[in-house]
């Protein structure tokens, strides 16, 4: 039996910040999260023995691209400039790939420009905790 998957579409998902649904994405990447430091690391004695460290450290950032005429652009800025801790979720409804951040804060704002053409927005988030799991297609029904 031959299982027929499904195409990866990043816009078959929903992305939240506290709950709210973000809507309006870029051409491109709509969601990208990355961890800040390796997940293991090698240490090397001066006798040539090694060992794997795990690092248990879950912080990383968290980049959302939206296209400049986004109705959730003025929602965002109001969570931003509120200064409070913000949560924020991917679920990817293609496959079983997720991201989820908490105690998150804006890192950078994406600078202000106007031109004849509808510009692309980039938030980067930081935070304390972070998982994601890029997920396998799911098949098709």
């Amino acid at each position: 039996m031959v299982v027929q998957y499904k195409k990866w579409d990043l816009t078959k998902g929903a992305l939240s910040i506290n709950g709210a649904p973000v809507v309006g994405f870029q051409n491109g990447d709509i969601i990208a999260a990355e961890y800040a430091e390796d997940e293991n690391t090698v240490h090397m004695s001066a006798d040539n023995y090694g060992r794997i460290s795990q690092n248990p450290c879950k912080h990383g950032t968290i980049a959302i691209g939206l296209s400049d005429n986004s109705p959730s652009i003025d929602q965002i800025q109001i969570f931003v400039d509120s200064g409070e801790p913000l949560v924020i979720s991917y679920k990817d409804f293609t496959s079983t790939g997720y991201v989820q951040a908490i105690n998150c804060a804006i890192q950078k704002r994406p600078s202000f420009t106007r031109a004849r053409e509808i510009a692309d927005r980039t938030w980067t988030f930081v935070t304390t905790s972070l998982d994601y799991k890029h997920g396998s297609p799911l098949p098709q029904e």
